[in-house]
């Protein structure tokens, strides 16, 4: 859902995101339990952290609010039902305007209704291990050194959408090759867009003259993450596929043959 604010709405806005920020290092997170939902501020519209938006959308049930610091006209909102837990939706447009009833600049649904008076009535939110069990993925995927064995049992534990995140945070960081890294992750399958991250950053990271085999790659994120080898290999290697066919077809790659591309260098 898109919502359409001016700056000194957004400085209004943030005054909610500061009440419940969570101060991680990989993402700039809260929880407002003023709208019962996890706001999101992103430090780019292709932030690297993009897919803790997959992450959080999949493990829990509430709302999604998100926007990115250089739009800073648009903010994102996701009703999270739960409808269909493979797929990221993309909802309706909202209108920001200020409430009569409780006097504050608020987003209004296409009914008319405050987002915040009209929020429901459960007063279900995070629990302490929950929040604190994000808190520890934050630490994972923001530790550059993962060569003792216990970082590298931490992160083989990470969800799918955040062992993404972890690997488009160090792409952004030591790439190769940035063009690939402009390209946004769609709308859809959960797994597809955590693939596409995948072969994304695989892309920028891969040094010059090496190749990218599909069979390789399936295999190196099964033994890498515990939760990726839990899925079954072919829907992880057509994800993967997929994702590299899209790719290519965006010339991020070359095609030497099947399963099998170089990197076009920036």
């Amino acid at each position: 859902m898109k919502l359409n604010i001016t700056l000194h709405q957004r400085f209004l806005w943030l005054i909610f995101f500061n009440k419940g920020d969570l101060k991680l290092n990989s993402v700039k997170l809260a929880w407002s339990e003023d709208f019962s939902a996890w706001l999101i501020e992103f430090d780019a519209e292709n932030s690297p952290a993009k897919t803790w938006v997959d992450y959080l959308y999949s493990h829990y049930t509430w709302p999604i609010i998100y926007w990115s610091v250089n739009s800073r006209r648009v903010i994102y909102y996701i009703t999270n039902q739960q409808f269909e837990l493979n797929r990221l939706g993309a909802g309706t447009s909202l209108s920001i305007k200020n409430c009569a009833i409780c006097e504050k600049m608020i987003p209004f649904d296409s009914e008319n209704n405050c987002l915040l008076c009209n929020k429901e009535t459960k007063e279900s939110l995070p629990t302490r291990h929950e929040i604190n069990e994000i808190r520890e993925f934050d630490l994972t995927i923001s530790q550059g050194n993962f060569n003792p064995a216990i970082q590298k049992e931490k992160r083989r534990l990470l969800p799918i959408p955040l062992a993404a995140a972890s690997a488009r945070r160090v792409a952004f960081e030591k790439s190769y090759r940035n063009k690939v890294l402009s390209e946004s992750l769609p709308e859809g399958k959960l797994l597809y867009r955590s693939a596409l991250a995948f072969i994304q950053a695989w892309i920028a990271l891969l040094p010059p003259d090496r190749t990218l085999v599909l069979d390789e790659i399936t295999d190196a994120l099964r033994k890498r993450y515990i939760h990726l080898d839990r899925l079954d290999r072919s829907e992880l290697r057509s994800a993967l596929a997929l994702a590299l066919s899209a790719c290519y077809n965006k010339n991020h790659l070359i095609k030497i043959g099947k399963g099998k591309y170089l990197p076009v260098d920036d």
